[in-house]
């Protein structure tokens, strides 16, 4: 595979080998236990799954001279590099989701829908959520007539305690929740940073944002309280990665979901809860309009072969369910704080900002198609590693980070 060249800020010609591997070591084992006001640098955390991993590695143990901003992409080069997904996939079993509870907000359509109608088709509970209350009995009544389970849910996400009741009323109705997809997009009208009120920020941060937090805090408390773990997948768009002129209270709120989902992958990586970020460019109806005015401005500029909405990088809601259902099932126990770029036939994983490979499938991936694939990835790794999985999340073990929350006792 060919080597990326070295990100490093300030050596980029020293290779992650420079900092030695030690023994893999649990937080009780290791020689400087974290204490208050010591460094957050001096420890890092590698997610694998069931129970976290940590790695003794202090920058300021291996090199004085270098800042924690020097050690970390060398660390994830190494971590990124030793994952070949060229590999020959090697199927398994279909990946099932039997028994497992699921909410997806925003799925009364579009994307939300197809994600919702892929995890019952794979044998989970499913939970409609919506705010029109028609769109989601017909969303119900179609899961259901196709010999799938779903139940319907309306609520408002950005309010908090309507968020806490869908929570509830999924717990009550099935016992628990292992599932929860926060898609509800909220509102992306275009407005420009000199006309835009207090009220216009508030109001969208809050249906981007603030509608993820207490997604987020609400499944992350139920599944610790139950334990076995849980997914917690979280949808972001382009535009939280690049921006967009006219969408910055919406990219931002975007942007901090992904910021937020690497932090909350490191929190609950002990509890077996992963954390994941979803981009994708589907079609809906808010952007087919879109798409239109851009083809038809290739066309006045006189382009010759104008690119289809898919050449453009848009497709179907059903092609970009698969690698989300998969990241919700156990065989992406593995995988946690990573985000995963879908469109169509292109999956792009992101080690942090930045990505790191690209695959493709034609026509698009499916569930088993995504296993396949990393299964492969899994039996490239070497045995002696001391990581489990191909995507561990990596960042900083904070003291205290846990806070004062307790689960209830069963």
């Amino acid at each position: 595979m060919h080597r990326r060249k070295s990100t490093s800020l300030r050596d980029s010609s020293r290779s992650a080998s420079a900092f030695p591997r030690r023994r893999v070591q649990s937080m009780c084992e290791s020689r400087r236990p974290i204490r208050p006001g010591y460094s957050c640098w001096d420890y890092l955390v590698f997610a694998t799954g069931r129970v976290p991993t940590y790695i003794f590695c202090s920058a300021r143990e291996h090199r004085d001279d270098l800042s924690p901003l020097d050690v970390l992409p060398n660390l994830l080069e190494t971590r990124m590099e030793s994952m070949d997904m060229t590999k020959d996939a090697t199927p398994g079993k279909p990946v099932r989701l039997d028994g497992k509870v699921a909410i997806v907000t925003g799925s009364a359509a579009g994307w939300g829908r197809s994600i919702a109608e892929c995890l019952a088709e794979r044998g989970a509970y499913v939970a409609i959520n919506g705010r029109q209350q028609a769109a989601i009995d017909e969303a119900v009544s179609q899961i259901n007539a196709a010999g799938g389970r779903a139940i319907g849910v309306p609520a408002d996400v950005s309010d908090v305690s309507q968020v806490e009741r869908l929570i509830d009323t999924v717990r009550s109705k099935f016992g628990r929740l292992d599932i929860m997809i926060n898609n509800a997009a909220g509102s992306n009208a275009p407005s420009s940073l000199l006309d835009m009120t207090n009220e216009d920020w508030d109001s969208r941060i809050a249906s981007v944002l603030n509608s993820v937090f207490y997604g987020c805090r609400a499944a992350a408390r139920a599944m610790v309280a139950q334990g076995g773990g849980g997914r917690i997948i979280n949808m972001v768009g382009a535009t939280g990665l690049y921006g967009m002129a006219g969408t910055s209270a919406y990219a931002s709120g975007k942007g901090a979901v992904l910021t937020a989902t690497y932090s909350w992958a490191l929190e609950l990586a002990e509890f077996g809860v992963t954390v994941n970020a979803v981009r994708a460019g589907v079609r809906t109806a808010t952007t087919m309009p879109r798409i239109e005015k851009m083809r038809a401005k290739l066309k006045e500029l006189g382009q010759s072969a104008v690119p289809s909405a898919r050449d453009l990088g848009f497709f179907e809601p059903h092609e970009a369910a698969g690698p989300v259902v998969w990241l919700a099932s156990e065989a992406a126990a593995h995988v946690t704080g990573r985000l995963i770029g879908i469109d169509g036939p292109k999956v792009t994983i992101y080690g942090t900002s930045q990505p790191t490979h690209q695959l493709f499938h034609e026509p698009f991936w499916d569930v088993d198609t995504v296993d396949a694939h990393a299964r492969g990835v899994l039996a490239a790794l070497p045995k002696n590693a001391g990581i489990v999985g191909s995507n561990p999340a990596m960042g900083i073990q904070l003291p205290g980070y846990k806070g004062d929350f307790k689960p209830p006792s069963a």
